[in-house]
C-alpha cells in the first residue's frame, strides 16, 4: 500500500518557555480539521527532536485538546512533570502531515500505520518519547545471531 502525507510548515508553539498559541489563536486556523498525524517537537536551532507522536482524523481538533491538557501545557513549558522523562531545553513546535488518500483508502488505518512506523524510526534513533499518558514509551533491546539468520543487528521494540 502506497500511502502519501503532505508535510506543512510547523507552527511554534512556545517562546522563553511560555506557550504562544492558543486553543482560541488564530494560529490554528492555517491548521485544517482533516486527517492526517503529528507529532510536539522540542527544537535546538535548525535540530528538530519530537517526543510525541500522534494521528488524527481531525488535527485541528486535536491540537486545541492538547493545548487544553495541564500536563501537556507543562511539558510544552519545559517544566518537569511527574512520571514524564525529562525533556526541557528548547523551544516547542507541531508539525503536521495531511493524508491525501487514494481512492478506497481507508483512512484511519492508514493514518495509524504512518504514526506507528514515526513511533518506531523515533524510539531507533534513541529519542526520549512519550505514548499518550505521558510516560516515555518502554522499549527492549533484542540482538538476534546465529548461522543463515538475516537478523544479524541489534534492534529496540516497542512494548
Amino acid at each position: 500500500m502506497k500511502l502519501h502525507f503532505e508535510w506543512q510548515v510547523p507552527l511554534s508553539l512556545t517562546l522563553n518557555k511560555k506557550i504562544v498559541v492558543t486553543k482560541s489563536s488564530p494560529d490554528l486556523d492555517r491548521i485544517k480539521d482533516i486527517a492526517g498525524v503529528y507529532y510536539f517537537a522540542r527544537n535546538h536551532g535548525s535540530k528538530s527532536e519530537p517526543f510525541y507522536i500522534g494521528e488524527s482524523l481531525n488535527l485541528r481538533t486535536r491540537l486545541k485538546q492538547h493545548l487544553e491538557t495541564a500536563r501537556i501545557a507543562d511539558i510544552l513549558r519545559g517544566m518537569s512533570v511527574t512520571g514524564a522523562p525529562d525533556i526541557s531545553g528548547g523551544t516547542r513546535s507541531f508539525h503536521f502531515a495531511y493524508f491525501n488518500p487514494k481512492p478506497g483508502q481507508d483512512t484511519k488505518k492508514a493514518i495509524r500505520i504512518a504514526q506507528k512506523f514515526m513511533i518506531r524510526e523515533t524510539v531507533a534513533s534513541n529519542l526520549p518519547l512519550l505514548n499518550s499518558k505521558l510516560t516515555i514509551i518502554k522499549t527492549h533491546s533484542l540482538a538476534f545471531d546465529g548461522k543463515g539468520s538475516f537478523f544479524s543487528k541489534e534492534n529496540s521494540v516497542i512494548e
